[in-house]
């Protein structure tokens, strides 16, 4: 409605130990983000593999036989794909991780566009 003040957005809690540390002592702006992005590297190649393997189960769960699921995802049916893929430059991709533990929590992936 025209006229009427919006109300503000409820404010999340923070979940890095920096970051309420910084919002006790009022430093808001001094917030860092809990998670951070950046670019994989071959050294990623078994994180990602674990996020897509449990995003493959989550997301099939239901819809796939779960014995399949439970079997026949793993991780480490993704590795040597992901590796190789990030090694030779064909495939980039960003990994989210948390700030605080460096623990992958998820991926971002693409390929270059086909000319």
């Amino acid at each position: 409605q025209r006229g009427r003040a919006r109300e503000a957005p409820p404010r999340q809690r923070p979940t890095t130990a920096r970051a309420r540390a910084a919002m006790a002592a009022g430093a808001a702006a001094a917030v860092e983000p809990a998670v951070r992005l950046r670019a994989a590297t071959p050294n990623d190649a078994a994180a990602l593999a674990a996020v897509q393997a449990a995003g493959f189960r989550a997301g099939h769960a239901g819809v796939i036989d779960a014995s399949y699921l439970a079997r026949g995802v793993s991780a480490a049916r993704f590795e040597h794909d992901w590796r190789t893929e990030l090694a030779s430059g064909r495939r980039r991709a960003s990994v989210l991780f948390s700030a605080d533990t460096d623990c992958v929590l998820g991926v971002a992936a693409g390929e270059p566009p086909s000319r």
